[in-house]
Parts: structure tokens; sequence; C-alpha cells
């Protein structure tokens, strides 16, 4: 069980983020969506208490916060635009879910971000999404294979959220599931077809393994685990 920080739109059928242990990490991400509807200002209201007075969305960070740090557990606080009513909700919730999945979540927050070789690349997206548990790694597929943090895993030892290097160390990606041929995220430079038509697009995507593809089985040189992520082998 670990707690963390969580964020939802308030719209009657809350729909919980997975959140992170860094509310700053959470902020970031529900201040894209506020800052759109920033107008008159924001109300922050412990539920189901009344509103504060109205603040600028610069100072909700710093006083939403420490209110959530040191509230009970799943006590919920509403942030609302004063110009039309949008508002988002947060949390300190204790989450059960595995550590690998929670990885992915991350990583599939980040679908559709374009590849930019050197900058938001296949190591990049490993290297982001194992960021926001802790885990520091290099920004290069090879050096991430052999950083003492990782530790080789077989296949048959395989939990989603293990890192998979491919071609020689040239790429990296995330485990996510055996559906099919088995399933990753990565982000790759070059479009391909999709099972059943289309194209699976570039950058970052859930990509299968079907043979013949640049991440299929036959192509994989190694698994690795971070043991702080999905325990020992």
């Amino acid at each position: 069980m670990t707690e963390r920080y969580q964020f939802s739109r308030a719209d009657g059928h809350p729909d919980w983020t997975v959140g992170n242990k860094d509310f700053d990490v959470v902020w970031d991400h529900a201040r894209d969506l506020l800052r759109f509807h920033r107008g008159k200002g924001f109300a922050i209201t412990e539920r189901p208490g009344k509103p504060d007075p109205m603040v600028k969305l610069e100072e909700v960070h710093d006083l939403l916060e420490p209110r959530v740090t040191e509230a009970d557990l799943d006590t919920v606080f509403e942030v609302k635009s004063l110009t039309d009513r949008f508002a988002l909700l947060f949390r300190r919730h204790e989450v059960s879910v595995e550590t690998g999945l929670i990885v992915l979540a991350t990583a599939q927050e980040l679908i559709g971000t374009p590849y930019v070789f050197g900058v938001t690349d296949c190591s990049w997206l490993t290297m982001y999404s194992l960021k926001q548990e802790g885990i520091v790694l290099p920004h290069k597929a090879s050096l991430q294979h052999s950083d003492p943090l990782v530790v080789s895993v077989t296949r048959s030892q395989i939990k989603p959220g293990d890192l998979l290097f491919h071609h020689d160390d040239e790429h990296v990606s995330l485990f996510l599931d055996d559906a099919g041929a088995g399933r990753v995220i990565d982000t790759e430079p070059h479009d391909a077809p999709a099972p059943g038509g289309g194209m699976l697009g570039t950058g970052v995507r859930v990509r299968p393994m079907n043979p013949g593809y640049y991440c299929d089985w036959e192509h994989v040189d190694g698994i690795g685990r971070i043991v702080a992520i999905n325990g020992q082998p």
C-alpha cells in the first residue's frame, strides 16, 4: 500500500488519476487543465465545507498542497473556476496497485507525444516514467540495460512495467501485457501497419510484439527489472 496524490474532474462521476507520491507532479498535470479557466480566479473548498475567498491560479499550489497533505486520507478538496465553474478535485489516497502498473499508467499518459531523437526518444520514455516513482536511469538504452538498478529476468518471469531491450540495446520499451503476441509501450520514429488494418502511428504508442515488428520477441536481447518497482525475480 502507498499513499498518492490524485486529481479528478468534478463532474459528478470522479475518475481519479493513478496519481503520484509527489504533489508537484500531480499539480503540473492539473494546472494544464485549470489554466484555460483562470479568468476571475479560483475558489478552494474542503468538501463539504464552504469555499475560501478567491485566489489566483499562481496561488493555488501553495495553498492547496499543505492542506491536502495534512488532511485525513480521502479528504476531498475542490478547486473551482469563478469564470465558468470548471472544477477539479484533489485528495491523498492509499492505493494497492502494483508499482509496475503505475509506471505504465504514467507512460500511457504520454501516448501521442512525438518522437524526437535524443529528446523524446525511447530511453526518455522509460527514464521519465520511472523517474516519477523515484528511479533515476540514464538517457540511453544501452546504459539503462547495464545500470546497477536493472537486474535481468527471464521471459517467464516478466511483469508489466519491466524493461525490454531490443536490437543490441539500440531500443528500450516497457512491457505492457501478454495480449496477442505481447504488447509494449514505446516510442518510435517510424510508422507500421497495425493488426487489422490502419497504421500504428509514430511517437509514444502501444505496440504489438508480432513477428516482423521492430519490437518483436525475436529482437529482444534482454529483459530488465527495477527491484524497487516489481520486486525480486
